[in-house]
């Protein structure tokens, strides 16, 4: 697979999954409400949380090494899957025991559930690692295959449930769990049994990933605790309803993801792979003006489309989250630059730097919530995220700018949505070829 033919599929992915998702989303926020889609943010919040503060950061991690090439792809995936199960032990563990603490407020079901949902960290461990040995090896097809499982079967199960009048909170929960074993089982045949693997420990490549992954997962922590602190002290200290229309006015700012996460997925290994610095911090520079150039015009779109899109989607009960939603667009945008950023970061060998980064930027988000949330409800929130982006994508900048990046490299270039033309047009003929082979009477297909 050529890498624009890779670069197509990942954002044509990126897109499908995340419409996909949308609607599920939109299904349920109808389905629960402001009350009931907050109770399923708060049992998902905190398991997610546990494994965040854990996992390593075990996609990017397993990239990494999977890209270099320095040890056997069986040694690679069977010493990540090993480090996996001592995590999972310890972390569902701390799991069981903080749940309760963070979720007094909420009564015992809410609990229970959100207890049960522990299960997703060994499964999300195990899919993490088969996601990052694709990518990592540029095997961009299976990735996107197996990245893509997990949001379409979740979406079918959504869309049956609000079908049958059966979707709820407890129906959604069983059903994420479900997805759990099925996507990680999927993507792991996809690493394992397809390309023949013969998993194998070696303790060196261990202390590796512990020093590797601790930073990355230091840096992926505190960007979890960036964008979802804000919903962590609201499912504390705020109604579920009010939780509810922040999740809502999350996921439509989230419309932008796709640009950002994409560019982000490419940029690691490609990264990576440069044999030195100079080149590598060349291919970051064209990843971050692409990106931006994506993002600050479909983020204008969306602010303006938000006052309409929103009661046409989740309905009028949840007016009050465009406010909130517009600004996080902005949010969306600055995320975008960090996502791509961290990813390139980490390709030249720096995960510190995302870290230190994410680390401050808690700071801010820590010192504006408890400044803006009394006085401006879920709007402070959103005001808090976007002021802690804002500080993470500033450290990137200016220590990138001291190898060179300059405000004139993100500038957008015609080229640049030339590019983005060609690609759209060679994928359309080669969807057009195929579906025509397809549509042709077989006596005459060569």
């Amino acid at each position: 697979m050529t890498h624009r033919a890779g670069a197509f599929l990942t954002f044509f992915t990126n897109f499908g999954t995340y419409g996909i998702t949308a609607i599920s989303g939109v299904l349920l926020a109808r389905a629960l409400e402001a009350q009931g889609r907050g109770e399923l943010a708060a049992i998902v919040l905190w398991p997610s949380l546990i494994l965040s503060s854990g996992g390593l950061g075990i996609p990017s991690t397993t990239a990494y090494f999977a890209s270099q090439a320095r040890w056997p792809a069986g040694t690679v995936y069977g010493t990540f899957l090993w480090v996996a199960v001592a995590q999972s032990l310890v972390l569902m563990a701390a799991g069981w025991i903080v749940i309760p603490i963070a979720l007094q407020s909420h009564d015992a079901g809410i609990i229970a559930l959100s207890h049960w949902y522990l299960l997703t960290i060994p499964l999300s461990l195990a899919g993490g690692i088969s996601h990052g040995a694709l990518q990592g090896t540029s095997q961009l097809g299976k990735y996107n295959l197996a990245r893509s499982l997990s949001p379409v079967v979740y979406f079918l199960g959504i869309a049956a449930l609000w079908l049958a009048g059966a979707l709820s909170v407890e129906a959604a929960t069983t059903l994420l769990l479900t997805i759990g074993f099925i996507s990680a089982a999927g993507s792991v045949w996809l690493v394992i049994w397809q390309s023949d693997t013969r998993l194998r420990w070696n303790s060196g490549l261990a202390r590796e990933i512990f020093g590797y992954g601790f930073k990355t997962q230091l840096a992926n922590t505190t960007q979890w605790l960036n964008l979802r602190l804000d919903q962590l002290i609201l499912s504390v200290f705020l109604p579920a309803q009010s939780l509810g229309y922040y999740a809502v006015a999350v996921t439509l700012s989230q419309i932008l993801s796709p640009l950002g996460s994409s560019m982000a997925i490419l940029t690691l290994p490609a990264v990576a792979r440069q044999t030195t610095a100079e080149a590598g911090l060349l291919r970051l520079r064209l990843s971050l003006r692409r990106g931006l150039s994506l993002l600050i015009a479909g983020g204008i779109v969306l602010v303006i489309a938000l006052p309409w899109l929103t009661p046409l989607l989740v309905g009028g009960s949840y007016l009050p989250a465009i406010g909130a939603a517009q600004v996080l667009v902005l949010g969306a945008i600055l995320l975008g630059f960090n996502d791509i950023s961290t990813e390139g970061l980490r390709g030249l060998g720096r995960p510190m730097i995302p870290a230190i980064s994410q680390l401050l930027s808690l700071v801010v988000t820590g010192l504006l919530l408890a400044f803006l949330l009394p006085s401006l409800g879920i709007l402070g929130a959103a005001m808090a995220s976007v002021a802690a982006y804002a500080t993470v994508a500033l450290i990137h900048f200016f220590y990138l700018s001291r190898y060179g990046l300059k405000l004139s490299h993100l500038t957008p270039q015609m080229e640049d949505w030339l590019d983005f033309w060609q690609v759209i047009v060679s994928a359309y003929r080669r969807l057009a070829g195929k579906m025509g082979r397809l549509a042709a009477p077989s006596g005459q297909i060569r």
